[in-house]
């Protein structure tokens, strides 16, 4: 079912990328009747040194390079199992487990050539989803089961893919396993961003997860032989990772904020006393859009954050399910009792998902939380622009009052200025000592011009004005039946899809009653 995406992998991934063509490894051995709890190797990258210590066997290859990846499959000669004087017995079960790095996000990259990785996909029996489901960015859990020919119902291996989510503050890493159940032997790939080494980006971890996913293995060499050892310690690191990110990061972040906004005191600042602080307070304009411009964003950003990290505890909670109930077909085919570990594992889990269930309903209500601080910055901030609003309003009042004012001294002088301005003209003689005609009998002249021209500027003030009140109306009439057509259009495909339903359910009524009925079904009918 998998053939090809995962041909389509092979040739879209990313290879051998730089700088990290190393791969790590770890391996963890247990042994019958003796348990060694040193009875392990690890390789890992130190950014001091840039060496790679064998916690083991100090005298062992201090890298593991791509071209000896094939020789680590193997088992030959540095990479063959760890043996004593003092341990006579053979290999009861252990985990064998190869780390890459992912360089890119898109595309997606792996450390190791295509070649090295189609060896270890053979040789460790990986699903054939695994390249599909350690590219995933949203998460999944995936398992695949494989039973005895034999014996009916009884497993003989199982394989398992778990993908975090997309989150680099907590881990972008998969992994893809496989347990043997005839060897005991569980083996996989850890493939992730970040998985080798501590990046820059977010450096809030003391330590990369491969180191830390060892620590968690190295705690419990009697269990190194279940099968849901891996995907039970990488969930627990997981969970670990989310809670002390969420609860102390965001938490932090969150309080910050509402101590920025100054607008709450819930909880412990229940006994403060006297006025809520404004984030605008008394500055300037200017002071006061950049600081609540900032305020919003980061306000924003947080409840994105915390939108995505209760996806990522969704996740978490869905991913537990799944290996109870993994847990539960395992234990029921093979017959594994307490004495295996697996009550201990099972614990476990329910332990995580309990854990994860707490953490979700925490991350609701830090997200409906900041949520609310938001509201009530956007309140504070209509608030602010309506104080605004009002001032321009104020100031706009005292212009309209002083343009008011002017108007009526202008319109007081109008008469006076009109008749200085007619009597002015040399249609009237005042200096005239003889008494002939003080007005000039050409005064006609003046009213012959003004009288048009005043009622030909009037009418073409009307004729304009008429003008553009009818292309107005008509961009509103243009804009109500855009909003209707489209409307209408919306109702009209609707109507269509339920049209187009029924006369599916017509056809198919019609083909069936056409269908002939055999004499077998007609007597069964009857």
């Amino acid at each position: 079912m998998f053939t090809h995406s995962r041909t389509k992998a092979l040739s879209s991934l990313a290879w051998s990328v730089a700088p990290y063509h190393d791969c790590e490894y770890i391996e963890a051995w247990k042994y019958t009747k003796v348990v060694c709890r040193f009875c392990f190797s690890i390789v890992l990258y130190t950014e001091d040194t840039n060496l790679l210590l064998g916690l083991f066997n100090p005298s062992r290859s201090l890298r593991l390079q791509d071209s000896k990846i094939e020789e680590w499959l193997a088992q030959e000669g540095q990479y063959a199992i760890p043996t004593h004087s003092f341990l006579d017995t053979k290999v009861e079960g252990g985990i064998r487990l190869i780390i890459s790095e992912r360089e890119y996000y898109r595309t997606p990259s792996f450390s190791m050539s295509k070649e090295s990785y189609l060896r270890v996909e053979e040789h460790f029996n990986l699903p054939q989803a695994t390249l599909h489901g350690l590219t995933n960015e949203s998460g999944l859990c995936s398992r695949f089961l494989d039973y005895d020919e034999k014996i009916p119902g009884k497993l003989s291996r199982i394989g398992i893919i778990i993908k975090a989510c997309q989150k680099y503050q907590i881990g972008n890493y998969g992994l893809s396993m496989s347990h043997d159940f005839a060897t005991g032997i569980t083996t996989g790939i850890l493939h992730g961003t970040g998985v080798m080494i501590n990046r820059n980006d977010f450096p809030a971890w003391r330590h990369c997860p491969s180191v830390e996913i060892f620590d968690l293995i190295s705690a419990v060499p009697h269990l190194w032989d279940h099968p849901m050892l891996l995907p039970t310690i990488l969930l627990q690191h997981h969970v670990y990772r989310t809670e002390h990110f969420c609860t102390i990061q965001l938490g932090d972040r969150a309080n910050h904020l509402q101590d920025q906004l100054g607008m709450s005191r819930a909880g412990r600042l229940n006994g403060l006393r006297g006025p809520y602080e404004v984030p605008a307070a008394d500055r300037p304009i200017k002071d006061t859009k950049v600081n609540l411009h900032n305020l919003t964003g980061e306000m924003n950003t947080v409840i994105i954050e915390m939108i995505g990290f209760t996806h990522v505890s969704n996740w978490e909670c869905d991913a537990l399910d799944f290996l109870s109930r993994t847990m539960d077909e395992v234990a029921e085919s093979r017959n594994l009792g307490p004495q295996t570990g697996t009550k201990e594992i099972r614990e476990c889990i329910e332990y995580l998902d309990s854990a994860a269930k707490g953490l979700r309903g925490h991350n609701i209500n830090q997200r409906d939380r900041v949520q609310a601080d938001f509201n009530v910055l956007c309140t504070l901030i209509a608030q602010i622009d309506n104080r605004l609003t009002a001032k321009m309003a104020a100031t706009s009042s005292r212009d309209s009052s002083a343009m008011k004012t002017l108007a009526f001294i202008t319109t007081l002088f109008l008469p006076g200025t009109s008749v200085a301005t007619v009597f002015s003209t040399g249609f009237f003689n005042w200096q005239s000592a003889s008494p002939p005609r003080l007005l000039s009998p050409y005064f006609w002249i003046y009213w012959a011009f003004t009288i048009p021209l005043t009622l030909l500027v009037a009418l073409s003030w009307r004729l304009w004005w008429a003008w553009e009140k009818q292309h107005l109306d008509q961009d509103v009439l243009l804009e109500i039946e855009n909003i209707e057509d489209s409307a209408a259009s919306v109702s009209l495909n609707k109507g269509k899809e339920k049209l187009r339903g029924k006369g599916e359910l017509k056809s198919l009524w019609q083909a069936l009653r056409r269908r002939p009925v055999k004499k077998g079904e007609m007597e069964k009918e009857t």
